[in-house]
C-alpha cells in the first residue's frame, strides 16, 4: 500500500511556493450497508477491502487505506475502511459498484487529509463536499474545488503584481525615446521552416546580409520558448494515447472502448507531404536576386501543402470517429450482454437453470421438514413408549407420572433443535452455493470481455480495410493535384521576374536630373517628418508628466484618508475605554450604598438595641437617674443614623466632657462609651469612602463624556475631510 506522499496527486502551487493537492476518498454507502447480517456485512467490508485497498503497479492503481491520515473529526473515522486517492481513481471503478460508493474530497498537506471548512462551501454554493459524493458528481466537484483555489491564488498574486508594478512606475523615470518596433515572425504550430538556398545568400548584399541575420535573431528569440514547447503530430498523438497502454482489466467499459479506438486510429494512416521537396523545386528557378518574390512563392506552395495536410488530418479524424462509432455500439451492446450475466435470476439468463436448481434443493429442504419433524417425533415417540413400558413394570403407577412429567417435554425441545439444525444446514448450503455461482459467473463475464475486443474487430475488419484504401486513394489524387499547382505557381514566378527585370532596365535609364530632383523633394519631407515628431515627442512628455503629478497628489490625499480612517479607530476606541469605566464605577458605587445600607439596617434591628431602649424607657417611668449610657441609647436611632456622621468629633467632644463631670464613674460606662466611639468612627470612614469613591465617578463620568463629545467631533473631521478628499480625487478623474 503507497504511502501519502508517493500518490501522484496533482498539485496546486501557491504564490509562496508551497503546494497543496485535492485529495479523493471513497468508501461505502450507509445506505447499501443497512439491514445486512452481522455476517454478511463482515464480508462486504472485506470484499471492499480486498477489491480497493491493494496497489496494482500493472494498472498503475495506488491507493492509501490508512485512516490515522484523517483528523480526528473527519466524518469517515467511523467507516471500517476508507481509500485515499487521486481523481484517477474513477477509472478503476467497477461498473456495479458505483451505486454502492459514497466520495468525498480533501485537501492534502503533507501526510494529512483535512476536510473542506464551511466558509469554502458556502462560496462555491454547496451544500457539502466532505462525504455523500456519487460517482457522477465527484469530478464535477473536484474541477470546480480546484478552479476555485487555483482562482484564490491567481487573484492573490495579480494583487501583489498590481501593488509591486504601481511602485514600480513612482519610481522608474520617463523614457523620452520612443520605442523601436520589431519586427517578428509568428510561427504556427502546423507550419514548417524552410531556409533559403545557399546560393541566394550568396548573392546577396553585405548590408542585406545583416539586416536578414538581425531579423532571424530576433525571430529566433521570440519563437524559441514557443518552439520548446512544440511537439510533432507523432508525439502528440503519443501523449493522448500513453494512458491506453495498460487495457488488460476486462471489468472496465471505458478501456474497451478506449482499446477499440486506439487500434482504430492505428490503423488509419496520417497524411505525409513531405516528400514534395519544395526547396530542390524552387532551387530550379532562375530567381536573379529576386529574394522577396522568391519568398512570397515559397511561403504560398508551404502554405498551401499544410492546409491541405490540415484538412486531411480532419477527413482522417472524421473516419475515425466514424469507425468508431459504429464499433462502439456494438462493444457496449456486447458487454451489456455480458454484464447481465450478474442477473442469473432471470429466466432468459444461462445461469438461470443453475440457480432454478439451487432453489428447488433448497425448497425440497424446507419442504421436508414437517416430514423428518414427523419422522423424528414417532422415533422418539416409540423410544418413550418402549422406555415407559419397562419403566410401568418394574414401577407403580405414581413412578409413571413423574417420568412423563420429566421426560414428555423435553421431546419438543429435541424435535425443535432438530428442526433449527435442518434449517441452518439449509440456509448456509444456499449461501456457499450462490457465492459458488456467483464466483463461476464472474470469471465467465472477465473470459468473455478479455476477447470482445477482439471479436469485435475482427467482424468489422473488412468495413475497415475499405475505409483505409477509399482513404490512401484520396491522399494519392490530393499530392498529384498539389504537384501540378507547384509547377503552376513555378510557371507564374518565372513570369513575374522578367516583367520585373524588364522594368529595372527601364528605370536605369532614368535622367539624373529627375533622380536629384525626386531625392531632394523626399529630404524636405523627411525634414519636416522630423521636426512633427519632436514637437510631438515633447508633448507626450509634458502630459506625462501632469499625470505623475496629478498620481502623486491621489497618493496624498488616500494616505490622509488612511490616516483619518485610523484616528476614527483610536478615538472609537478611546470612548469604548471611558464608558467601561464609568460602568465599573456606577457598580462600585451601588455596592458601597448597599453596605451602607445594611450597615444601618443591622444597627436599627439589633436585639441588644431594642432591649437597651425598653430598658431606658422603664427607668423614665420609674423617675430613676439616667447614666451617659442610658442617655445616648435613648436618642432616636434614625436621627442617629442620618447625623452620626457628620457630629462625630461632637460626640466625641461630649462623651470627653460627660466623663470628666462625673456623670459616668464605672468601667462599664466608660466600655461602652469607647465601643460607641469606633462604631462612630468606622461609620464616618465608611461615610467618607462612599463620597470619595462617588466624586470619583462623577469626574471619570464628565470625562468619559468630554471624551466621547472630542470623538464625536474628531469623527465628524474626518468624515468631512474623506468626503473632500473624494470630491477633489472625482474632480481629478473628470479633468483626466
Amino acid at each position: 500500500m503507497a504511502e501519502l506522499k508517493e500518490l501522484d496527486l496533482e498539485m496546486i502551487t501557491n504564490n509562496d511556493g508551497t503546494k497543496t493537492a485535492i485529495a479523493v476518498l471513497f468508501t461505502l454507502t450507509d445506505d447499501y450497508l443497512e439491514g445486512l447480517s452481522e455476517k454478511k456485512f463482515a464480508r462486504t467490508w472485506n470484499t471492499f477491502n480486498r477489491k480497493y485497498g491493494r496497489d496494482n503497479d500493472k494498472k498503475e492503481y495506488y491507493v492509501v487505506c490508512d485512516k490515522g491520515i484523517l483528523t480526528n473529526s473527519d466524518v469517515y473515522q467511523s467507516k471500517e475502511y476508507v481509500m485515499t486517492s487521486g481523481l484517477d481513481v474513477l477509472a478503476h471503478i467497477d461498473e456495479k459498484d458505483k451505486e454502492n460508493l459514497e466520495f468525498g474530497l480533501r485537501i492534502q498537506i503533507e501526510d494529512k487529509v483535512y476536510p473542506l471548512d464551511e466558509t469554502l462551501t458556502k462560496d462555491l454554493s454547496k451544500e457539502e463536499l466532505n462525504h455523500s459524493l456519487t460517482y457522477d458528481d465527484v469530478e464535477e466537484q473536484y474541477y470546480e474545488l480546484k478552479e476555485y483555489l487555483e482562482q484564490r491564488i491567481e487573484e492573490k498574486r495579480l494583487k501583489d503584481e498590481a501593488e509591486a508594478e504601481r511602485q514600480e512606475k513612482e519610481a522608474e523615470k520617463l523614457q523620452n525615446e520612443p520605442e523601436n518596433k520589431q519586427k517578428t515572425v509568428a510561427l504556427k504550430k502546423t507550419e514548417k521552416e524552410y531556409s533559403l538556398p545557399k546560393d541566394i545568400e550568396e548573392n546577396l548584399p553585405e548590408d542585406k546580409k545583416y539586416e536578414d541575420q538581425t531579423e532571424e535573431e530576433h525571430t529566433t528569440d521570440n519563437v524559441e520558448p514557443e518552439e520548446e514547447i512544440e511537439e510533432t503530430e507523432e508525439e502528440v498523438e503519443q501523449e493522448i494515447y500513453n494512458q491506453y497502454d495498460d487495457l488488460d482489466d476486462g471489468n472496465e467499459l471505458e478501456n474497451l472502448k478506449r482499446k477499440v479506438y486506439k487500434y482504430i486510429n492505428d490503423q488509419i494512416p496520417y497524411p505525409n507531404l513531405n516528400s514534395v521537396d519544395v526547396n530542390n523545386v524552387l532551387s530550379r528557378v532562375d530567381y536573379k536576386g529576386y529574394k522577396d518574390l522568391y519568398v512570397l512563392t515559397q511561403d504560398s506552395i508551404v502554405k498551401r501543402l499544410n492546409q491541405q495536410e490540415y484538412e486531411l488530418k480532419q477527413k482522417r479524424q472524421k473516419i475515425v470517429n466514424e469507425i468508431y462509432r459504429s464499433v462502439e455500439a456494438e462493444v457496449v451492446k456486447r458487454y451489456n450482454r455480458n454484464e447481465s450475466l450478474v442477473n442469473y435470476t432471470d429466466n432468459e439468463n444461462e445461469f438461470s437453470h443453475i440457480y432454478k436448481t439451487i432453489e428447488k434443493d433448497y425448497k425440497a429442504a424446507i419442504d421436508s421438514l414437517e416430514s423428518h419433524r414427523t419422522q423424528k417425533e414417532m422415533l422418539l415417540n416409540d423410544q418413550y413408549n418402549v422406555k415407559k413400558k419397562e419403566y410401568v413394570e418394574r414401577e407403580t403407577r405414581k413412578a409413571e407420572i413423574e417420568f412423563e412429567r420429566a421426560n414428555l417435554p423435553r421431546i419438543n425441545e429435541e424435535v425443535e433443535r432438530f428442526v433449527d439444525e435442518l434449517r441452518t444446514s439449509a440456509n448456509e448450503g444456499k449461501e456457499q452455493q450462490i457465492e459458488q455461482l456467483e464466483n463461476d459467473i464472474y470469471s465467465e463475464m472477465e473470459q468473455r470481455n478479455s476477447t470482445l475486443v477482439d471479436n469485435v474487430i475482427k467482424d468489422f475488419k473488412p468495413t475497415i480495410s475499405n475505409y483505409i484504401n477509399e482513404y490512401s486513394k484520396q491522399i494519392e489524387v490530393i499530392s498529384t493535384e498539389l504537384t501540378l499547382k507547384i509547377e503552376n505557381e513555378l510557371g507564374t514566378l518565372q513570369e513575374r521576374v522578367i516583367s520585373l527585370e524588364e522594368k529595372r532596365i527601364k528605370a536605369e535609364k532614368l535622367s539624373e536630373e529627375k533622380i536629384n530632383a525626386a531625392v531632394e523633394h523626399r529630404t524636405a519631407d523627411y525634414k519636416e517628418k522630423d521636426n512633427r515628431i519632436h514637437t510631438l515627442e515633447n508633448e507626450i512628455y509634458s502630459k506625462n508628466k501632469s499625470i505623475r503629478d496629478i498620481e502623486q497628489e491621489l497618493m496624498r490625499k488616500e494616505a490622509l484618508i488612511e490616516q483619518a480612517i485610523e484616528e476614527r479607530k483610536r478615538v472609537a476606541q478611546d470612548k469604548d475605554y471611558y464608558m467601561q469605566n464609568e460602568a465599573n464605577l456606577r457598580k462600585e458605587i451601588d455596592e458601597l450604598r448597599s453596605i451602607q445600607m445594611e450597615a444601618m439596617k443591622d444597627f436599627s434591628n439589633n436585639p441588644t438595641h431594642n432591649i437597651r431602649a425598653a430598658s431606658i424607657e422603664n427607668k423614665k417611668n420609674n423617675g430613676e437617674k439616667l447614666t451617659f449610657s442610658d442617655r445616648l441609647n435613648a436618642i432616636d436611632r434614625k436621627i442617629y443614623n442620618f447625623i452620626g456622621a457628620v457630629l462625630v468629633s461632637a460626640s466625641l467632644l461630649g462623651g470627653a466632657a460627660l466623663v470628666g463631670g462625673g456623670d459616668v464613674s464605672s468601667s462599664e460606662d466608660n466600655k461602652q462609651l469607647q465601643e460607641l466611639e469606633k462604631k462612630v468612627q468606622s461609620q464616618e470612614s465608611k461615610q467618607k469612602e462612599i463620597e470619595e469613591k462617588a466624586n470619583k465617578a462623577e469626574q471619570e463620568k464628565q470625562q468619559a463624556q468630554e471624551a466621547q463629545k472630542k470623538a464625536e467631533q474628531e469623527k465628524q473631521q474626518a468624515q468631512e475631510a474623506q468626503k473632500k478628499a473624494e470630491q477633489e480625487k472625482s474632480k481629478d478623474k473628470k479633468k483626466d
